[in-house]
C-alpha cells in the first residue's frame, strides 16, 4: 500500500503545473477482488430483482454493480474506473431501448461520450503517483 497525497486527488489550486491529476494504480488484488463482487453482486441482485418480479432484472443487476464498483474505483483514483462506466453506460442504453425508454437512452449515450471524455482527459493529464 502506498501513502498517496491529496487522497489521489489533483491540488486543484488551479495553476498550470499543478493541474495533473493525481491517479493510482491499479493492484491485482484489487481486480479480482472487484471481479467476486462483481459476480457474486450481479448474482445475488438478480436472484432479488426476481422475487420482486422486476423486468429485465439481469442488466439491472449488473448495471448496479458496476456502478457501485465504478464508483469504488473513482474514489480511489484509478483511471480504469472509466471503463467500468463506458460499459455500465452502454449497457444502461441497451436497456433502455429495450424498453421503450428513449430519451433515457439518448441520456445514457451522453453519459457514454462523457465516460470516454473523461477516460481520454484522465490518461493525458494524469500522473501515476502510486
Amino acid at each position: 500500500m502506498c501513502s498517496c497525497p491529496y487522497g489521489g486527488l489533483s491540488s486543484g489550486a488551479g495553476t498550470r503545473a499543478e493541474s495533473v491529476i493525481h491517479l493510482n494504480r491499479l493492484s491485482l488484488k484489487t481486480a479480482l477482488v472487484s471481479l467476486a463482487i462483481f459476480l457474486l453482486g450481479s448474482a445475488c441482485l438478480v436472484f432479488i430483482l426476481r422475487l420482486a418480479g422486476g423486468s429485465e432484472t439481469s442488466f439491472d443487476a449488473v448495471v448496479a454493480v458496476m456502478s457501485a464498483i465504478g464508483t469504488w474505483w473513482l474514489a480511489r483514483s484509478y483511471p480504469q474506473q472509466w471503463l467500468v462506466w463506458i460499459v455500465a453506460d452502454l449497457l444502461s442504453t441497451v436497456l433502455c431501448l429495450k424498453t421503450g425508454m428513449y430519451w433515457m437512452a439518448v441520456l445514457y449515450l451522453a453519459y457514454t461520450a462523457s465516460a470516454v471524455f473523461g477516460y481520454y482527459h484522465w490518461m493525458r493529464k494524469g500522473k501515476v503517483i502510486c
